[in-house]
C-alpha cells in the first residue's frame, strides 16, 4: 500500500483515486474496472489518461501541466480533487528512487 508509509497521502498518487484497484503502473490503469469521474469533470477516457500520467513520477509534471492546459480540461479544475492533484503534482517533491538504490550510480542508462 502506498500510503500506509505516509501520513498525509499525495493527491498525484493513482491509487488514491481509486475504490477497488491498485493503481501503480499504466497497466493497472488500463485494467482497472472502474475509474473515477471526480464529480463528473471528466470522462472515463480523459480520467485513464490522467491516472496513467500520474503512474510515472519523472514525467507526472510536464504531462499533467500538457493535460490541463487544453480548452476543454481546464474547465475540469472546477472539481476540488483535480485541483488538489494539479497542486500535488506541482508542488510535492515525492520520492523518484527506492531507499535501497538511492546511494547507487546508474551503470546503464536505456
Amino acid at each position: 500500500d502506498p500510503f500506509s508509509t505516509q501520513r498525509h497521502p499525495s493527491s498525484a498518487l493513482a491509487s488514491r483515486h481509486s475504490q477497488t484497484d491498485e493503481l501503480l503502473t499504466e497497466d493497472d490503469v488500463l485494467h482497472a474496472r472502474n475509474l473515477p469521474d471526480f464529480d463528473g469533470a471528466l470522462s472515463q477516457r480523459d480520467s485513464e489518461l490522467l491516472l496513467s500520467y500520474l503512474t510515472v513520477s519523472y514525467m507526472r509534471l510536464p504531462l499533467v501541466m500538457h493535460f490541463f492546459a487544453e480548452d476543454d480540461r481546464v474547465q475540469a479544475l472546477r472539481s476540488d480533487t483535480l485541483r488538489s492533484v494539479l497542486d500535488s503534482s506541482v508542488f510535492e517533491p515525492g520520492r523518484h528512487l527506492p531507499v535501497p538504490l538511492e546511494r547507487h550510480v546508474p551503470t546503464h542508462v536505456p
